[in-house]
């Protein structure tokens, strides 16, 4: 949107997108025609409504852009903490794998205390 100001003096948004045809009348009024037929008289030069137009566009990209700078950021936020989870998640698994070995080193030693004191009995 641009801001314009008819030829009454009220200052009025026009949508820049929608403007088909710049034009001026003999006494200097800038004949805004938009994509919809209607025609809007404004005090605005046609310069002035192309530089008006081309910062709108401009500023529109910029904000594009400074969207996508903070998607991006988001994104490489959200991978950064998917890596977090699966590097804790591996830990978790090495910490897993250690039990089970602690576990079945100690499984034997219980096995054959039994048989010791079986053999004891046997003995006495």
């Amino acid at each position: 949107m641009i801001r314009v100001i008819r030829t009454d003096g009220m200052e009025i948004l026009l949508n820049s997108s929608l403007i088909e045809d710049l034009g001026m009348t003999p006494d200097n009024i800038t004949v805004v025609t938009l994509g919809t037929g209607e025609q809007v008289f404004v005090k605005n030069t046609p310069a002035d409504i192309l530089q008006k137009m081309d910062a709108y566009r401009y500023g529109m990209a910029e904000e594009r852009k400074e969207e996508d700078r903070e998607r991006k950021k988001r994104e490489e936020l959200e991978k950064e903490k998917e890596k977090e989870k699966e590097k804790e998640k591996e830990k978790v698994r090495e910490k897993e794998k250690e039990a089970q070995e602690i576990q079945k080193e100690q499984e034997p030693e219980q096995e054959t205390e039994p048989d010791l004191e079986q053999e004891q009995n046997q003995e006495a």
